[in-house]
């Protein structure tokens, strides 16, 4: 499989921010593919990544996504709180594209 060669080849490197990158596209491409269970395990496994290296931005981006996986899967509640989250970090940094898109998620968790 071509995602686990791709992970293997970034785990090779001392940095974690390319792994962190792989997991993130690899829930996004689950997602469009309708795979949400994968798409959550691999988002979440970027979110934590990304907390840990204290890639705020990054980390709120996969959240995001990660919002929209677990709407589509039912779960308002776990996609609102993840929701929010990200938006406090967006509102922080000022970016308002970004903002927008969560906030437009965060509107359909009722």
């Amino acid at each position: 499989m071509r995602f686990q060669r791709a992970l293997a080849k970034v785990h090779e490197t001392s940095d974690e921010r390319p792994t962190a990158k792989v997991l993130h596209n690899y829930g996004v491409v689950c997602l469009r593919q309708g795979r949400l269970a994968e798409s959550t395990r691999w988002l979440t496994s970027a979110i934590s990544l990304r907390h840990d290296l204290g890639d705020w931005y990054r980390e709120a981006k996969s959240r995001t996504v990660l919002g929209s996986v677990l709407l589509r899967a039912g779960r308002q509640r776990e996609a609102a709180a993840d929701l929010r989250s990200a938006l406090a970090v967006f509102g922080e940094v000022g970016d308002q594209r970004w903002a927008r898109r969560a906030q437009a998620h965060l509107g359909q968790t009722g």
